[in-house]
């Protein structure tokens, strides 16, 4: 009889060795696998952190900096999470890349830019660059952030808005008080925007 409490004992602890190893499996893909120590800054590894200074160098002369970035951590985390966006919508209406850009949205910024002079025949070819070319997703980010804001004349938290409803969907809703808007302006006051400033940008 003991025998067999032991034997039964022996394999709940399996059980429990397993369990806690999918657990601890599951909280490295919420919170990312760690990386070597020194390498992260305010949470960002290497390869965020400079997509993150691409962002804030190309926003810079359109005074976006703090915006772009905003949009960058909340839609990836700067690429951490990703590339594609919406799984419920069909590949057209998903959004792809480290800026969550919808195949619409870059075709328009496309054909009114003439900074970029990349032309794609096919939606397969157009995706595939705003997956695979991380940099260039961010360029056309502060792109259409920039024309959100100094062309069509949007304040700062209607700019933000804008990006995340698309420029008719921000018209009904109050960019004052929308989630979306809250979140980036809650990085500014205390937290990974103003870490950033504190550790990266402002040394």
């Amino acid at each position: 009889m003991f025998y067999l409490l032991d034997k039964g004992a022996e394999k709940m602890k399996g059980w429990i060795k397993d369990a806690l190893g999918v657990i601890g499996f599951c909280l490295l893909l919420m919170i990312g696998f760690p990386t070597e120590a020194g390498e992260r800054v305010c949470g960002f590894n290497e390869d965020e952190l400079s997509l993150i200074k691409h962002a804030h160098e190309l926003a810079k002369p359109y005074d976006l900096s703090k915006a772009a970035i905003g949009v960058l951590i909340i839609e990836t985390h700067a690429g951490r999470y990703g590339p594609i966006g919406d799984h419920s919508n069909g590949i057209g209406r998903r959004s792809y890349g480290p800026a969550q850009i919808k195949l619409d949205t870059a075709r328009d910024i496309l054909n009114r830019s003439p900074r970029f002079i990349d032309s794609f025949e096919h939606d397969y070819e157009l995706i595939t660059a705003l997956i695979e070319r991380p940099y260039w997703n961010v360029a056309l980010m502060v792109e259409h952030l920039a024309w959100l804001y100094h062309v069509q004349n949007l304040s700062w938290r209607e700019t933000l808005l804008a990006y995340n409803r698309g420029l008719n969907g921000s018209r009904v809703k109050d960019a004052n008080t929308h989630r979306y808007v809250e979140q980036i302006a809650d990085m500014l006051n205390d937290g990974k925007i103003s870490c950033l400033y504190d550790e990266v940008f402002d040394q």
